[in-house]
């Protein structure tokens, strides 16, 4: 997760560049990498919850839920400032936003099919044969490590989208 964070981290210094006519990244892309980012934090911060780093009590669950909370909101949240962008511009609806969202949520969905299959087959052979067994911070931690794998994925693939776009 560490390196996936690294990576876009440098994606997003690199798309600062200007293009060949002048341009800069637009807001949508700034955002796109922006969300990558911190969907890949919070990974690292769900990794700390699973693993007990941040105590026993209601924090950590507190934090767990907040986290899923913020799965359920990310894709409303960009919507809306979309929308808001378009808005201010005067462009009731762009084409080229929408196909460029609906292609890193393709992203996001095949990511998330993989990493749940992945998890469960991990999940078995922990439960099953290895006879580990897992408490709840840890069980809710895996089950949103793959929601934010994948949001990191689709925003990731947004914003190299936009940048292609750009350039």
């Amino acid at each position: 997760v560490l390196v996936l964070l690294i990576c876009i981290a440098w994606g997003a210094w690199r798309s600062t560049r200007l293009s060949a006519d002048g341009e800069g990244p637009s807001a949508t892309e700034t955002d796109a990498w922006n969300s990558g980012q911190i969907f890949l934090a919070g990974v690292i911060f769900l990794q700390m919850i699973a693993a007990g780093r941040l105590g026993d009590g209601w924090f950590p669950y507190l934090m767990l839920f907040a986290y899923g909370g913020a799965v359920v909101a990310a894709p409303a949240l960009r919507r809306y400032r979309l929308a808001q962008r378009l808005r201010h511009r005067g462009i009731v609806e762009d084409e080229r936003d929408r196909a460029i969202q609906a292609d890193g949520m393709r992203w996001s969905k095949r990511t998330l099919e993989v990493l749940i299959v992945v998890g469960a087959l991990t999940y078995t052979i922990l439960v099953a044969h290895a006879g580990i067994a897992l408490d709840a911070r840890a069980t809710a931690a895996a089950a949103f490590f793959p929601m934010f794998v994948a949001n990191a994925i689709g925003n990731w693939r947004a914003a190299v989208l936009y940048g292609r776009d750009r350039r």
